[in-house]
């Protein structure tokens, strides 16, 4: 702890008795040892708590201005009035000031502070420690004094060392090694925890040595630095400079991610806190770092002042602050001396691990930069504005690696959000790819420009080795590594695809689309409880539309649909999420077995679906429940009518639609007990490329066993018993991969139920009922179910999921649905 500047106006003595303690209204201080006593009660403040405290009781009830305060317990450091604001709320928090009565310190405004309560020093009449008239425990050699002491001497040095420069500053910890030596005895080093001794905690030579190490460490709590860099705020009141602060900000990110043995949160989710006005202690909170770097970024007439602060995330003060000025137009060669101070404060050991700068054209790379900034926005005039920026680039130096693999993302953005045709945006996004390989083979964003190409012509293979070379190059790539996630997921791959998530999320835990890929891969995987229960403290945080969507598909696919329902109706959805909420809500109602109130929500104009695909499937299913085989052919009769059914499909090709239109025949031929004619749809569906198609595996694995019980039924038992075979493979195959959803779990069923495996069946049946997965709607909506429904072996063996559904079903009908047209 400092001593202040505000005990240089208190003579000698009495500056010696204040700081061997006093007395303040019902509190004891100890100054030296941070401690505040009442009664047998004692509480430790940060030193630079104590040290307002101590200028606010040196000035003898007068006002101490916030300028005074800031100058002399914050001596040599540039930081800002909140952190003054903040260690006079934690004072009055712990004296048990209130905003109506303030005992101890009040306020003067526009001015500064001022100590209320009387004030008397140890050894004067009433000044001694309230502690002092109760029973002491026995005395022992006071061990602890050397901790304290050497505290007190370190807190000194910390302070002084910008003021009296290094030399002075190695002179003095000099001496307090010397006095370490003279004080700590051979018996070792006592530790004190909250001011009291215990005899049994003594360290040995070597954790003497360690924890006099710890005292000298900016921050001792963490062994692995964590960090977040927030988005440098623009003070030059031009709109056009944001890309400045920011782009510096990444630049820092990006650097300090580089280096080995520090943890460094995402550019995502620190933009996530841009413009809030939270306690640094909450952002940290959220984040799970011990530190934010912080800054400013005023440009005035060609000159740039950058300014940095780094804070405690526990404390809420700063560690460490530092301005620069630099030329605008080499304002970005500051990031490696503000990356090499911040390591150097949080881990200097790794200080030297900092990657040298890879920019060639400071120009070109400003321009880089400002493209990425906008390529962040995803919208149509950021998609431009981002091309744009990455040309001029280019322009000025042609070999820029990283302006080229830019580009390239800007095309496929350009396709995907800014509507131009596919094959010119993907073909020029292939041209800027291959471009940035050829440059630099090892640049990580080039291998990660070329794998989202891969991803959107659906060539999965590629893609991944494409995203996994990019995550090899640069783990902390988090774009590379969610699209990579995307990429296992749809090769089927759920556990490694989880895993992709987590690490991404570690890394950025508040992007919205890695957070919801993350939640996806648990659904899939069956774990809906812990994919509602994150979804919840992740929305509570964010507020994150899509986050309720994810919610609805967890509850949906563990049968619990009359929360669905209540959920559906108690949030608010935004515009572009009403669909999927819609969605739910008429899937949900099939499921329960409403079908009138389903096909109402459907056959309204503005039915809250979103695509014809949404309607089809809807519509089949309806189908499937009524058991109408008709009705299931008429949907099919749809699709073949709709021209741009094909141009307009967010997920099939030609094909796959085809593939699913003869699946889809193929059932209506079930339900109508033509098998032969079954067969053949089926057979055709697989010819169709069905089981290659971008459908879920559980879809592909019902047509397998639809077509092999359909062989069984018309007495071809070896094409059925082969096909069953290898549906079981498929099944065994999935599980091994991460896949546990309950669609995934009902084909097991069907399979245990056709082989009359009456054990398999019981010990899925109990593993089901243990999870809290709820497979009955899925039961009584397929037909391949129903004349094994009917044995009384098996109802009674399914009578708890029966049971169950019925009491959702009943709970479901309380809700009212008015919102959605009920």
């Amino acid at each position: 702890m400092a001593d202040p500047e505000g005990l240089d106006s208190v003579h000698d003595g009495k500056k010696k008795e204040l700081l061997a303690g006093f007395t303040m209204g019902e509190w004891y201080v100890e100054p030296l040892s941070g401690c505040f006593k009442r009664g047998g009660n004692r509480v430790h403040v940060e030193p630079k708590v104590m040290d307002v405290l101590l200028c606010l009781v040196a000035a003898r009830g007068e006002v101490v201005t916030r300028e005074q305060l800031l100058a002399r317990v914050w001596t040599g450091l540039v930081v800002s009035e909140e952190v003054l604001t903040r260690a006079v709320s934690e004072l009055r928090t712990l004296l048990g000031d209130t905003h109506r009565e303030r005992r101890y310190v009040r306020t003067v405004p526009k001015r500064g502070y001022a100590l209320i309560a009387p004030v008397e020093c140890a050894g004067a009449g009433g000044g001694e420690s309230p502690d002092a008239d109760k029973p002491q425990p026995p005395v022992r050699a006071d061990s602890s004094a050397p901790v304290r002491l050497l505290g007190f001497v370190v807190d000194q040095v910390r302070s002084t060392v910008q003021a009296i420069g290094r030399l002075a500053a190695l002179l003095i910890i000099g001496l307090v090694v010397i006095i370490a030596s003279a004080l700590l005895s051979d018996e070792g080093l006592r530790v004190v925890v909250n001011g009291d001794v215990d005899g049994d905690e003594v360290l040995s030579a070597e954790q003497r040595s360690a924890a006099s190490a710890a005292l000298f460490r900016s921050n001792p709590a963490d062994t692995v630095p964590t960090l977040a860099v927030m988005p440098f705020i623009n003070l030059s009141g031009e709109a056009e400079q944001v890309f400045f602060s920011e782009g510096l900000s990444e630049d820092i990110r990006s650097a300090l991610i580089s280096v080995p043995g520090i943890r460094v949160v995402a550019r995502t989710s620190s933009q996530a806190f841009k413009d809030q006005a939270l306690d640094v202690r909450e952002i940290g909170r959220r984040l799970g770092v011990a530190a934010l770097v912080e800054g400013t970024v005023r440009i005035q007439n060609g000159t740039a002042r950058i300014t940095i602060q780094l804070t405690d995330t526990t404390t809420g003060f700063p560690i460490w602050s530092q301005s620069y000025d630099r030329s605008i137009d080499n304002v970005f060669s500051v990031q490696r001396e503000i990356s090499e101070a911040v390591v150097g404060r949080v881990a200097p050991q790794l200080a030297p691990q900092l990657p040298q700068p890879r920019v060639r054209n400071q120009g070109a790379y400003n321009l880089y930069l400002l493209g990425r900034h906008f390529w962040h926005q995803r919208t149509p005039e950021g998609v431009a504005k981002a091309v744009e920026r990455f040309r001029k680039a280019i322009e000025m130096d042609p070999e820029s690696a990283l302006a080229y693999s830019g580009l390239a993302d800007a095309y496929v953005f350009s396709k995907l959000y800014a509507d131009m045709d596919g094959d010119r945006a993907i073909g020029l996004a292939q041209e800027n790819a291959s471009r940035a390989l050829a440059i630099d083979p090892n640049l990580a964003e080039a291998h990660a420009s070329q794998g989202l190409i891969h991803e959107y012509l659906m060539q999965f293979d590629q893609a991944r080795k494409s995203f996994d070379r990019s995550v090899t190059l640069n783990p902390s790539n988090t774009m590379a590594r969610m699209w990579y996630g995307n990429v296992l997921l749809a090769l089927d791959e759920v556990s490694a695809a989880y895993q992709q998530y987590q690490q991404a999320l570690e890394i950025d835990p508040l992007h919205p689309v890695i957070q919801q890929n993350f939640l996806e891969a648990l659904i899939v995987m069956g774990r809906y409880q812990e994919a509602i229960k994150l979804a919840e403290q992740m929305y509570q945080v964010s507020a994150e539309g899509r986050l309720l969507k994810t919610m609805l598909r967890a509850m949906s696919q563990s049968g619990r649909y009359d929360e669905l329902l209540r959920f559906a109706v108690r949030y608010n959805f935004a515009e572009d999420h009403k669909k999927s909420a819609g969605y739910a809500v008429t899937e949900a109602l099939i499921n329960l077995q409403r079908f009138q109130e389903a096909e109402v929500l459907i056959g309204q104009d503005d039915a809250p679906l979103e695509h014809w695909e949404d309607v089809a499937r809807l519509r089949a299913k309806l189908a499937l429940g009524y058991r109408d085989s008709g009705a299931m052919r008429r949907v099919i009769g749809t699709i073949d009518e709709d021209e741009n059914a094909v141009a307009s499909s967010k997920y099939m090709s030609a094909a796959c639609i085809g593939a699913r239109k003869h699946y889809w025949s193929g059932i209506a031929d079930y339900m109508d007990g033509e098998f032969a004619a079954a067969i053949q749809q089926f057979e055709q569906a697989q010819s169709s490329g069905f089981l290659s198609c971008h459908f879920n595996e559980d879809t592909r694995i019902s047509l397998l066993i639809y077509l092999g019980d359909s062989h069984n039924l018309v007495g071809n038992t070896s094409a059925g018993g082969a096909t069953l075979q290898l549906a079981q493979q498929r099944l065994d195959r999935a599980a091994e991969k991460g896949w546990g959803q309950t669609s995934l779990r009902t084909s097991q069923i069907a399979l245990h139920m056709i082989n009359n495996d009456m054990a398999a069946l019981k010990r899925l049946s109990g593993t089901l009922q243990r999870e809290g997965v709820q497979p009955w709607s899925n039961l009584i909506t397929h037909p391949i179910f129903d004349r094994h429904l009917q044995r009384q072996d098996i109802t009674a063996l399914l009578l708890p999921f029966k049971q169950s559904f019925r009491a959702t079903r009943a709970n479901s009908t309380g809700v009212k649905l008015a919102k959605y047209g009920l």
